[in-house]
């Protein structure tokens, strides 16, 4: 039997511009493979489009460009014959290269994350086991390295792009459908594929590359100390505890984000404690010896808890800490103690404190009430010595002027009255 000619029918270069055609690669076997240039599949033809890039490999003949090009590439090849040769060689300017759009070997990211990051922080949180095999997927456990995982992003151009989308807001399934739309109108072969499990998992890699980080930064030998920063804030609704942490690298001063902890009425400060205190010893365990400082800021309706959080941490150190609070957090212990005093002396008394606004009848009972129980109110400021106790000064004041208000309160009670409301109006009605 012959040789069948085609087999060994090689590529001609004059092909190049006659059929859009364009090299594509050589394969470790020697197979040259060669693609076709022309996009945008016919939209009237009956059978399905080809959604992706057409490629030749031996034999190269004329009738296998033809049939493809005149199948799916109908009105863009005739209109690309008719074209004069100058034309054709600026047909295909301003369209996207092949090695933009196609995916390659070399074409990879490699994250290294420390094992304490992955299995507390990363994967600690799923209890279902289909759903940590799905967040554990692209963390693989290094063969140099047990203490270490290794993730590979074999696709760069999807990756980034959903961070880039997920980093301004947009959630996961929104993120899937955008990549998609990108894909269709760029034709980038790179952006198939992406769905919400695989935006979570290229979350996960980039929360714990971050971490990764500043765990290096923190075990760096120029890092003597740092200090954390809570802050209590409100998102829709939802109250949130947010953990920072400060620190001084190469002559600057970095405020770094760690952790956002949901606070429900049922987390007690000794509940986050104990979480934060993981988190923190899977990141960097050494963080008790270099915790200088602890400041707090917030809204003023959590600082009770806020604050019960914050003094567990600043105990926890091996070094003396600095605590820094807000201005609404002191005002908030003040107004606490002042307030817990004073329910303190009024069971004490067994007596009800009058109300105490601007109005002249309620200064007059004040006083009043004041004058009458001056001994045990005295006796107590001696025991407890409270720091806003009244002074000599102060109680001669009030005994002063307490027949003054006195004599006011009954001269404004006797003009308020109705009797002499209408006295007044029958003189002026007489007149």
């Amino acid at each position: 039997m012959p040789p069948n000619k085609k087999v060994n029918t090689l590529f001609q270069d004059s092909n190049k511009l006659t059929y859009a055609v364009e090299f594509f690669n050589t394969t470790g076997n020697g197979v040259v493979t060669y693609r076709c240039m022309l996009v945008g599949p016919n939209t009237n033809r009956k059978r399905k489009a080809r959604s992706g890039t057409h490629y030749y490999t031996a034999p190269f003949t004329a009738a296998k460009y033809k049939i493809h090009l005149s199948g799916q590439h109908d009105s863009s090849w005739t209109e690309y014959q008719a074209a004069s040769i100058e034309a054709k060689k600026k047909f295909f300017d301003g369209q996207i290269k092949v090695s933009n759009t196609l995916q390659w070997s070399t074409d990879k990211m490699t994250f290294s994350v420390k094992a304490t990051i992955v299995d507390v922080i990363i994967g600690g949180r799923s209890k279902i086991a289909k759903q940590k095999l799905n967040t554990m997927k692209l963390f693989v456990r290094s063969d140099d390295d047990p203490y270490r995982y290794m993730i590979t992003i074999k696709n760069v151009m999807r990756f980034e792009l959903a961070m880039d989308f997920v980093g301004i807001g947009i959630l996961f399934r929104e993120v899937a459908s955008a990549i998609q739309h990108a894909k269709i109108r760029t034709h980038t072969a790179k952006l198939t594929g992406a769905n919400d499990l695989i935006l979570g998992q290229y979350v996960r890699v980039l929360v714990g590359s971050s971490l990764e980080h500043i765990s290096d930064v923190l075990d760096h030998e120029s890092v003597w100390a740092m200090s954390l920063a809570g802050d209590s804030s409100t998102h829709r609704g939802q109250s949130f505890f947010d953990l920072r942490v400060r620190v001084c690298f190469d002559h600057k001063l970095y405020n770094l984000h760690l952790v956002a902890i949901p606070m429900f009425d049922r987390h007690t400060a000794e509940i986050i404690f104990k979480m934060l205190v993981k988190f923190l010893d899977a990141l960097y365990p050494p963080w008790r010896t270099k915790l200088i400082g602890m400041s707090s800021d917030g809204e003023s309706t959590m600082t009770g808890r806020h604050r019960g959080l914050v003094t567990r941490i600043v105990a926890t150190a091996e070094n003396p800490v600095l605590r820094v609070w807000c201005a609404p957090h002191q005002i908030d212990m003040i107004v606490k103690q002042v307030a817990d005093q004073q329910a303190n002396l009024i069971t004490r008394m067994n007596v009800k404190c009058p109300q105490q606004t601007n109005r002249w009848s309620h200064l007059g009972r004040l006083l009043t009430f004041l004058k009458s129980h001056r001994r045990q109110l005295m006796e107590y400021c001696v025991e407890n010595r409270p720091d806003n106790a009244s002074t000599y000064e102060w109680w001669l004041m009030t005994f002063s002027i307490a027949p003054i208000i006195n004599a006011i309160k009954v001269t404004i009670t006797i003009l308020q009255s109705r009797s002499l409301l209408n006295v007044i109006l029958l003189i002026v009605s007489v007149e």
